[in-house]
């Protein structure tokens, strides 16, 4: 069965968030469009205070943004797996805004799930997979 692109990233942002992220997930879409993907990445990566949660929500974006695209994983921006950081430095300006547009409704997805979960309605990396 195919699944459109938005099904994919709500299964992808289903299984990789959970309410102990709540704290990154709920600003992500924010600081995104404010700071742009590069600063939030930064960001995400000197937290100490809560540096687990912040990673999570790193290899997070990184995940979906890095790689080869596959049926789970279709919008990958940079083929080659590794830091998402250094991919955004060394890619193209084009790479680049599409890595911020990506991340960008990826990070609304990952906000919704979060506030499913805080809702009482599943969600998170414990719950059941999605069909």
């Amino acid at each position: 069965m195919n699944q459109t692109l938005d099904q994919a990233r709500a299964r992808y942002a289903f299984t990789r968030v959970s309410p102990a992220d709540e704290q990154f997930v709920l600003k992500l879409p924010q600081m995104i469009r404010a700071y742009g993907l590069g600063q939030t990445l930064a960001f995400l990566l000197a937290e100490e205070k809560n540096k687990a949660q912040a990673d999570l929500v790193y290899q997070a974006l990184e995940g979906w943004l890095c790689g080869d695209p596959d049926h789970d994983h279709p919008m990958r921006v940079y083929a080659n797996s590794g830091d998402l950081i250094h991919q955004l430095g060394n890619g193209s300006r084009t790479q680049y805004q599409f890595a911020q547009e990506e991340a960008l409704v990826l990070a609304g997805w990952m906000k919704r799930m979060v506030e499913t979960a805080d809702a009482g309605m599943g969600g998170g990396s414990d719950a059941p997979a999605v069909p």
